[in-house]
């Protein structure tokens, strides 16, 4: 039960760092959308399937650069004891907690950044 609690948890810190890191491209992109856009929508689509039928450098993306891999693939993969072994993935499975935490500070660093930047349009 531990184990699906701090999943979701790591899960929703994952995925609203996502959200807040690129929102805050707005600070330095003025017509930010489309990598929100990107970001939200488009790439979070590739989690609909399980990772391992992508090839490596998209399996690398959604594990090290943008980690939607940790919401749901890892996990879904030790509840269903269905990890390769030999490989990381174990590992991967119980860190999305830890991910998401690390995510969801690097995503209040980078909106902390954007608001000392921040120059009004004025009026």
């Amino acid at each position: 039960m531990a184990f699906i609690v701090l999943t979701v948890i790591g899960g929703t810190l994952i995925q609203a760092a996502i959200i807040v890191i690129s929102a805050s491209s707005a600070f330095w992109i003025v017509r930010s959308g489309t990598i929100v856009d990107i970001a939200i929508y488009t790439i979070r689509s590739f989690i609909n399937y399980p990772i391992s039928i992508y090839g490596k450098s998209i399996q690398l993306l959604l594990t090290f650069v943008i980690p939607y891999a940790f919401v749901n693939f890892y996990p879904a993969a030790a509840f269903l004891d269905k990890l390769e072994s030999g490989t990381m993935a174990g590992f991967y499975a119980y860190s999305s907690i830890i991910v998401g935490a690390l995510l969801f500070a690097l995503a209040c660093w980078v909106f902390n950044r954007g608001v000392l930047r921040y120059d009004s349009s004025g009026s």
